[in-house]
């Protein structure tokens, strides 16, 4: 795990966050995956399982967990906008993934509009 802050906005709380703390409950991994399975997308329950083994490997712990002391749409928010920025960077490269940029704009805007409901979130 890295030492390095996300960020050092001091006037936007969800900016610099804390590393996770050990948190409780099941993995939110293993939720994600009965979920995907539930639905019989077992591609994607593949790829769900393997992007969790290699963050156990990466991370030394047994997944993401509730109540880690992060804020969940700070993290959703940055996570959204490296969508945009990938999906942008494949129409400049060609790919037609029109919609599915359209879609991470759209939820960048939905996740900033949130946490600008937040003290300091302006």
């Amino acid at each position: 795990m890295s030492d390095v802050v996300d960020h050092d906005r001091t006037d936007r709380p969800w900016y610099s966050q804390p590393a996770p703390g050990e948190g409780s409950g099941p993995p939110i991994q293993q939720l994600v995956l009965e979920d995907v399975r539930g639905r019989g997308w077992m591609e994607v329950a593949g790829d769900v399982l393997e992007r969790w083994c290699f963050g156990q490997r990466k991370y030394g712990n047994v997944g993401l967990r509730a109540h880690d002391g992060r804020r969940n749409d700070g993290d959703a928010y940055a996570e959204a906008l490296d969508l945009a920025v990938y999906c942008r960077k494949g129409l400049a490269e060609g790919d037609p993934v029109h919609a599915e940029y359209e879609l991470a704009l759209e939820l960048v805007r939905r996740f900033r509009t949130r946490l600008a409901r937040y003290p300091g979130g302006s």
